[in-house]
């Protein structure tokens, strides 16, 4: 079911128009760019108008700085009030509880509820990383926008030791939808926090299976270092979608997760960096809910973003360039020539992605990203860019140099696949067997455990790993010291070497069990008391099923098959 912008929509339908990370004031200082952001802001809410949806979720980073200029909170106040203000009727009912929802606001109400206020377009939106709240009292940009009645700011967490995340619950006729918003928190903490089970997800009271539940948040989905993302195996199962923030490249037809809800990663309607995620088209979403909980989101490609092209060459693909030449001079000449030809293809490249909109931006921005083996190779990028400054957007910043790096190469003879698969996922192997394994293959007495015992090192390994418990190590061999040192002194004069060649081989397995014991409770110590996440089993298709159900269309009546999740 896509529905376009001159159709009339199901009446029945909760329809919520879903983007992220507009960066409003991005580029504001280049004279060329100084609109871009807020050129996609307003027609991604004239989408809103034009597809008569119900209300608008933004998924953080509407502005660019968590201080922006007066210019740009000025442009935002104009295209806000110039789409969100209006005589046209909210269907939506509020059933939560403003006080609650609305908490951290000095406005603790929700903007379509305030006599004064004459809202057309519901708009709903969490902070993000850039526009997050700083300074006395700490108060984001966003609050100043809620004070102003054109954006209801939700999600703001609080407390950093125990995050509870409560849900605005929204009904439009036999439709219900909690939602729920989990605005930016730094990635180590949050995902600490989450290991942790001190984030909890607060259910609705009345019905939980009848409700469809979305989540909002910013964070990192991709896996930058161990610790700095959130995985999606975190989030608890009994979502129906997950509006993830963030991240910048366009995903926004929604994916099926590892767990049993979908994601949708809206990217920024804005490129504010020449990296090749920013190069993919940039749409927005209409999400369309049922009151069985299914849902279907359609993308609609925005017309006003700038022209992007991204390129990778390697200068060893560069034909007609001799890299033999001992002349660099005339090497940097024959490089110049043929990247020069690579731009110009980019140029035309990028006349094809022109939608004849007024208010999008002509020239286009490009990268060139160059792999080089040698340094006699590089090229002064913004010289080069000179050459096309009347018709690049970023003329200096077109090229991008990167060494190639070696390939290294991996003897197939140590390699063994077979013990690779034997770690696999239907493993049952543990770290303390594998520890275990290697103590015991070792027929050095040098090399064997005497203090130590395998036990306690295999679950110390183990708690390092999983837990990221830093100190599990060091707590082991702490013990095993204490242990032999106090053993010493209660010998008396014993020789030490009797000692140490009577503890090889002895194994107490219930001495062991007892350090283990004490390495557990310690590290529930350290979390202390917490509370589970909420999780489900059930399956569930989350689209409109196309072989069983169909949605009608007020229009022409007719049914269009929709995909369903395998």
């Amino acid at each position: 079911m896509t529905l376009g912008s001159g159709e009339d929509h199901d009446p029945s339908l909760f329809r919520i128009l879903v983007s992220s990370d507009v960066h409003l004031g991005y580029g504001e200082k280049n004279p060329e760019r100084v609109d871009d952001s807020f050129n996609s802001f307003d027609e991604l809410l004239g989408i809103g108008v034009e597809q008569k949806v119900d209300i608008v979720i933004l998924g953080g980073d509407l502005f660019h700085e968590n201080k922006p200029s007066r210019s740009a909170e000025i442009k935002c106040l104009q295209i806000l009030r110039n789409h969100v203000l209006g005589d046209k009727p909210v269907q939506v009912e509020y059933l939560s509880d403003p006080e609650v929802d609305f908490g951290h606001c000095n406005s603790k109400c929700v903007n379509y509820e305030n006599p004064n206020l004459n809202i057309g377009l519901p708009v709903f939106s969490i902070h993000g990383n850039h526009d997050d709240p700083s300074g006395l009292g700490g108060h984001s940009c966003l609050d100043l926008i809620h004070e102003a009645g054109l954006i209801n700011y939700f999600g703001k967490v609080t407390d950093l030791k125990y995050v509870k995340v409560r849900p605005i619950l929204l009904r439009k006729g036999d439709v219900k939808v909690a939602l729920y918003g989990l605005s930016n928190v730094k990635d180590e903490r949050l995902h600490r926090l989450f290991r942790e089970n001190k984030v909890e997800f607060e259910t609705p009271a009345e019905d939980p299976s009848s409700w469809c539940n979305i989540l909002v948040l910013h964070q990192n989905r991709a896996k930058r270092s161990p610790t700095n993302f959130i995985p999606e195996s975190f989030l608890p199962d009994f979502f129906h979608l997950v509006i993830w923030g963030h991240e910048h490249d366009c995903r926004i037809v929604p994916e099926a997760s590892e767990r049993d809800f979908f994601i949708c990663q809206p990217g920024s309607p804005t490129a504010t960096s020449l990296c090749e995620g920013e190069a993919i088209p940039k749409c927005v979403g209409i999400l369309n809910i049922r009151a069985d909980t299914k849902f279907k989101l359609d993308p609609i490609p925005l017309q006003t973003v700038r022209p992007m092209v991204f390129k990778t060459i390697a200068i060893s693909d560069l034909r007609r360039v001799d890299l033999t030449e001992p002349d660099t001079k005339r090497l940097s000449q024959a490089i110049e020539t043929e990247l020069k030809y690579e731009v110009e293809e980019m140029i035309a490249e990028a006349g094809n992605l022109l939608t004849g909109h007024p208010k999008q931006g002509t020239r286009p921005m490009l990268r060139l990203r160059v792999e080089y083996s040698d340094e006699s190779q590089q090229l002064n990028s913004a010289r080069f860019g000179n050459m096309f400054i009347e018709t690049v957007s970023n003329a200096g910043e077109i090229l991008l140099f990167k060494r190639k790096t070696a390939e290294r190469k991996v003897k197939d003879d140590n390699f063994d696949m077979g013990a690779m698969n034997e770690l696999g996922e239907g493993s049952e192997v543990t770290m303390e067997d594998l520890v275990k394994e290697y103590f015991d293959s070792q027929t050095d007495e040098k090399n064997k455990l005497s203090v130590l015992n395998v036990r306690g090192i295999g679950a110390a390994v183990k708690n390092y790993i999983d837990k990221d418990d830093k100190d599990a190590v060091k707590y082991i061999v702490d013990k095993a010291m204490e242990k032999a040192y106090n053993t010493l002194l209660d010998r008396g004069g014993d020789d030490i070497d009797d000692y140490i060649d009577g503890l090889q081989g002895q194994g107490d397995e219930e001495e062991e069990k007892v350090v283990v014991k004490e390495l557990e409770s310690r590290d529930r110590g350290k979390r202390g008391d917490s509370v589970s996440l909420v999780k489900k089993g059930k399956q569930r298709d989350e689209l409109f099923s196309s072989d069983e159900e169909k949605v009608e269309s007020d229009s022409g009546g007719s049914e269009e098959d929709v995909p369903v999740k395998p």
